[in-house]
């Protein structure tokens, strides 16, 4: 081994600006998110089928900052989206105190027993909303 064994916080981060002229940061060079179900590789595809989709439909240069902003215009909220919704249900399922098993529980029991929610909170998970 060349080094000790390591620990590093997961945590939840975002860039201030997703684009510069010449420069759009995609994936996990754009925002970090807590690996809890898997969801930084989906938001990193939404990502490059955004901008792919933005840079088809212009027929300016691949490093216009007006069709780079709009990729990160189109992509931003989503991120968050899913950045806070994966660090609220890491808390949830972290924290062990009978009130909030108690509503965790009731909460993951409503989605399942109701198909529209359930339907709608998969379609958000794999981005097909």
């Amino acid at each position: 081994m060349l080094s000790a064994v390591q620990a590093f916080p997961l945590i939840e981060r975002s860039a201030k600006e997703y684009v510069k002229e010449n420069l759009a940061l995609i994936g996990d060079a754009a925002h970090n998110i807590h690996p809890l179900a898997g969801q930084g590789v989906n938001l990193g595809f939404a990502d490059v089928e955004e901008l792919s989709k933005q840079l088809q439909a212009s027929n300016k240069s691949l490093g216009n900052y007006g069709v780079l902003r709009a990729y990160a215009r189109a992509r931003r909220l989503d991120n968050e989206l899913m950045a806070k919704t994966m660090t609220g249900l890491n808390w949830i399922y972290k924290e062990n105190n009978e009130p909030l098993r108690w509503l965790r529980g009731f909460g993951m029991n409503l989605i399942n027993d109701n198909p529209s929610l359930k339907s709608f909170f998969q379609k958000h998970a794999t981005g097909k909303f």
